[in-house]
């Protein structure tokens, strides 16, 4: 028996010197230190197709079989040969990471270096979609989305217009600034979505879940922050709507109901209304109800009839008021900074300590105003009628009143140097003194 093991001893070691010298070395040995390289894995809906390359140096063996395995969950797939294959059964909008070993004559080589991290998912348009993907600023638009799940994922600026979303679930979702015209919405889940910005004309259909506070209106979004800017909500029913923060620029509101509506810091420059008969419950900030019509700052009430109205303190800057008429009205200490007044009709009315710097007042009636401490700095009020204004204690500093007429003024502490007046007109000692 000791004879049989020393015979057996130096046999063993006999091979292993004789494979040395050939430059060879155990099967055993080749594969555990030759591993398969460069991994890499491309996600598919629950998948990842895994592909490598051979080891650089396995002797004299042969590869027989490859094994991929994930990170995490230790999912497999297996191949004879090939150097790809695809592991199923993987958590979409899981990161996932891969390795490879190679097995030579039945011994498994160390694995490989991970492959680059992947998120499994549904790829559309060459984006892989799955909850909480980053997917800003992607153009997504005419895309089928149909029951694709995109809970908390980022589609901020993404452009989703002409998409079919019928059952996909964006449940807690930003779409800050996102596209949804005519976009498919059939059953959608918008639960606890960000939706501050969202552009939307032409919906037809009604998603299943919705923000507190959003609905559909006449084929938009409507809600707190979003984006409606020139829409025409002539007549519509807007009572009890959450529109806080919403952009309204350019919108027409002709006789809409606003009864209880929240308007809250919404955005009004350029608002038409009229005939508006209920009250919201909040308006925008120096916003009010005036004669029928939303006034504040930045609105559209040009050619309106609000002769006689009570103005008195207003912020009225960047307001048109083209054409308008507000004979007699009380606008005294009003705020109308660049207000457009071209043509309108201010005749009696009491303007004293308004605020009308650069204001454009070209053409307009102001005959028989009351005009005392106005700041008129830097305004153009060529061609204005002024006859019989009192002006007392105003600033014309830098104003243009070139062709005005300033028949019967009254004015004295006067303070400012006008850009310009009428014709033989001079302003002396505070004053203004007529030709001649």
């Amino acid at each position: 028996m000791h004879y049989r093991k020393a015979i057996g001893s130096v046999t063993v070691a006999t091979l292993i010197a004789a494979l040395a010298m050939l430059g060879g070395t155990s099967p055993a040995g080749a594969a555990h230190g030759a591993s398969p390289r460069s991994v890499h894995a491309v996600a598919g809906d629950r998948t990842a197709t895994v592909s490598w390359e051979a080891p650089a140096s396995i002797g004299r063996g042969k590869v027989d079989r490859y094994r991929v395995t994930s990170r995490p969950g230790g999912r497999h797939c297996t191949t004879t040969g090939r150097t790809s294959c695809v592991v199923r059964g993987l958590e979409n909008g899981t990161r996932y990471t891969f390795t490879v070993t190679a097995r030579v004559a039945s011994a498994w080589s160390k694995p490989s270096p991970p492959s680059p991290g992947i998120f499994p998912g549904v790829t559309v348009d060459g984006h892989v979609l799955y909850p909480g993907a980053d997917l800003a600023g992607v153009d997504l638009s005419g895309a089928n989305l149909a029951h694709v799940d995109l809970e908390g994922a980022d589609l901020s600026g993404s452009s989703l217009a002409g998409a079919v979303l019928t059952g996909a679930d964006l449940a807690y979702a930003n779409l800050y600034d996102a596209s949804l015209d005519g976009t498919d919405l059939a059953n959608a889940d918008f639960t606890g979505a960000t939706l501050t910005g969202v552009t939307s004309e032409g919906i037809t259909t009604v998603p299943a879940e919705l923000p507190p506070g959003y609905g559909v209106v006449v084929g938009r979004l409507a809600g707190p922050g979003v984006d409606l800017a020139g829409v025409d909500l002539a007549g519509v029913d807007l009572s009890g709507a959450d529109l806080t923060g919403a952009d309204l620029t350019d919108d027409t509101l002709t006789g809409a109901d606003l009864a209880s509506t929240d308007l809250t810091g919404a955005v009004m420059t350029g608002v038409i209304s009229g005939g508006i008969t209920t009250v919201p419950a909040q308006f925008p900030l120096e916003f009010s109800i005036v004669d029928g019509y939303l006034a504040g700052p930045g609105a559209d009430l040009a050619g309106v009839n609000v002769a006689g109205a009570c103005l008195a303190g207003m912020d009225f800057s960047k307001i048109d008021l083209a054409g308008a008429d507000l004979a007699g009205a009380d606008l005294a200490g009003a705020d109308l900074l660049t207000a457009h007044l071209s043509s309108a009709d201010l005749a009696s009315s009491d303007m004293s300590g308004a605020s009308l710097i650069s204001a454009t007042l070209a053409n307009a009636n102001l005959s028989g105003a009351d005009l005392e401490d106005t700041f008129f700095i830097l305004s153009a009020a060529t061609g204005a009628d002024f006859s019989g204004a009192n002006f007392s204690g105003a600033d014309l500093a830098g104003a243009d009143f070139a062709g005005a007429d300033l028949t019967g003024v009254v004015s004295g502490g006067l303070t400012g140097a006008p850009a310009s007046l009428p014709t033989g007109w001079t302003s002396v000692g505070g004053a203004l003194v007529p030709p001649g």
